[in-house]
């Protein structure tokens, strides 16, 4: 959420404070409404949806707008105003989010690696957007040693702070997938469907619980 409607007020979080994104510039992480498991040509306000670059070259790039917050914040509206039902207010909120694929093969990056862990499946635990840190449910994760793919893990906490997380997030692969799985994000009570998608990424640094 920490990219819905910036500029509509004085965010607390730890993303739009430090105002950077990767040091990788790799790595572009994009919303685009028209893909995905839901997508929309326009949104529930009626303005046509379009993709919005949230990071690209090492920075935070934009964010995503209602009619509301584009006002407020002196911009073209993103066509990303939604609302659970006609009772509820339009918000700005995510419809597809994804890190954009880069030139890496997914075995390389296992082989780049020596020790450590490859994950295929994991969900929110849970995430402080004050201080940055989140933990992540691991349902399905190999163990990697000597850039080898191994022994399979039993499900585990992991817990990423963000400023370790933009450090070292890099070398996006060739094999971007969307989730498959049905998807739902809550804001101000509002349930909606949501879809995320990214290819093989390496991350230095990360906790396991």
């Amino acid at each position: 959420h920490a990219l819905e409607g910036r500029g509509s007020a004085v965010e607390d979080n730890a993303l739009v404070r430090c105002g950077e994104g990767p040091r990788s510039r790799e790595i572009r992480i994009i919303d685009d409404p028209r893909r995905g498991r839901i997508p929309w040509r326009r949104d529930d306000e009626g303005a046509r949806a379009r993709a919005v670059a949230l990071v690209a070259d090492g920075r935070l790039a934009g964010s995503l707008h209602n009619r509301t917050t584009a006002q407020v914040a002196g911009v073209v509206r993103t066509g990303h105003g939604r609302r659970s039902s006609y009772l509820a207010p339009a918000l700005p909120r995510m419809g597809c989010t994804f890190i954009a694929a880069g030139d890496h093969s997914p075995a390389s990056l296992v082989e780049g690696t020596g020790d450590g862990l490859y994950i295929r499946r994991m969900e929110a635990a849970s995430i402080d957007l004050h201080s940055g840190e989140a933990m992540f449910r691991v349902s399905d994760a190999d163990r990697i040693e000597g850039g080898r793919i191994t022994a399979s893990l039993e499900p585990f906490i992991l817990f990423v702070t963000l400023a370790e997380t933009l450090a070292t997030l890099g070398h996006p692969g060739n094999d971007l997938q969307f989730d498959t799985c049905f998807g739902t994000c809550l804001k101000e009570h509002q349930p909606l469907a949501v879809s995320v998608g990214a290819p093989t990424v390496r991350l230095g640094v990360a906790t396991v619980l």
